[in-house]
């Protein structure tokens, strides 16, 4: 198969892409990371016992958040960049 070839299969009638798509494949692949990662990391390592006192310290929270927020950044960031021509704005602050 040649480049036009390829390029004239590819443009030949392409379908609509549905509305929320790359929200949909972003959310799969997030839950499925963190369901996997959650039982990778019981099984390998099991729960602490003092996690129960952890929870009640603030630096655990801290911590907890700053994961997740920076989670969110990245998803933020990565919705923007799956769209080609769209400009990144203020994703990269």
């Amino acid at each position: 198969m040649k480049t036009d070839d390829l390029i004239a299969m590819l443009a030949d009638d392409p379908g609509p892409v549905p509305r929320h798509g790359i929200e949909r494949r972003f959310a799969v692949a997030v839950l499925a990371g963190l369901g996997g990662g959650l039982v990778l990391m019981l099984v390998l390592f099991g729960v602490r016992p003092g996690v129960a006192q952890d929870m009640a310290l603030p630096m655990f929270w801290g911590k907890l958040l700053f994961a997740a927020l920076l989670a969110v950044g990245c998803v933020a960031v990565l919705r923007r960049l799956a769209r080609p021509g769209m400009g990144l704005g203020y994703s990269l602050l």
